[in-house]
């Protein structure tokens, strides 16, 4: 049966009609993904940055000046506060991302734990603090390598890159995380000296 004019008008314009439709879906969906791998770069990234921030924590305690260890104590708190913070938003999106991170922050921790302490019992430096040659610069290039090859296998939009992921952080397969130290290195506590006796002896 042949369609009049008025049918094949309607039908032309009901196909151009759905095809915008597809078409927009297409862009609303391809515009709420990118929009959340977006926001997932920028939460791995400031992570990143908190875990490294607590290797930075050892030069600043190194360079230190006499009247500003509180705020450096309070520094070592508002750092912890980030990284569990991030610790706990990574893990809301994935377990095996969670292992990547956490792997990261105890080797970051685990490898200035004891230098910082050191710093804490050295003496405060002259302005403006500079390294000494017995200084000890650890480096974290290889676990911030593989924290940073999962955050790109993870936010690929390849399936087979998000499975190399839960292959590298499940199970045996995934590397051992050092045992995480005391939180907040804090300075040493100086004994107080014993005071003196001012009463006399009778005799």
């Amino acid at each position: 049966m042949a369609l009049t004019e008025t049918e094949r008008a309607l039908l032309v314009a009901g196909i151009a009609a759905s095809a915008t439709l597809v078409a927009a879906t297409i862009a609303a969906t391809a515009a709420y993904f990118a929009s959340k791998r977006e926001r997932r770069r920028l939460l791995y990234g400031e992570a990143f940055k908190a875990a490294l921030g607590w290797h930075e924590m050892l030069y600043r305690v190194r360079r230190r000046r006499a009247d500003n260890e509180g705020e450096l104590v309070d520094k070592f708190h508002e750092l912890q506060e980030r990284l569990t913070y991030y610790q706990g938003w990574i893990a809301s999106e994935s377990r095996y991302m969670e292992r990547s991170y956490k792997r990261l922050v105890s080797a970051v921790k685990g490898g200035t734990e004891q230098l910082i302490r050191q710093a804490w019992e050295a003496p405060v430096r002259p302005v403006p603090g500079d390294a000494l040659p017995a200084d000890e610069h650890p480096t974290f290039d290889a676990e911030s390598g593989r924290f940073l090859q999962d955050v790109r296998s993870y936010l690929s939009p390849l399936y087979f890159r998000k499975l190399a992921v839960v292959w590298r952080n499940s199970g045996k397969r995934a590397v051992p995380a050092t045992p995480l130290p005391s939180p907040t290195p804090t300075p040493p506590v100086q004994p107080t000296p014993p005071a003196e006796d001012t009463q006399g002896t009778n005799t």
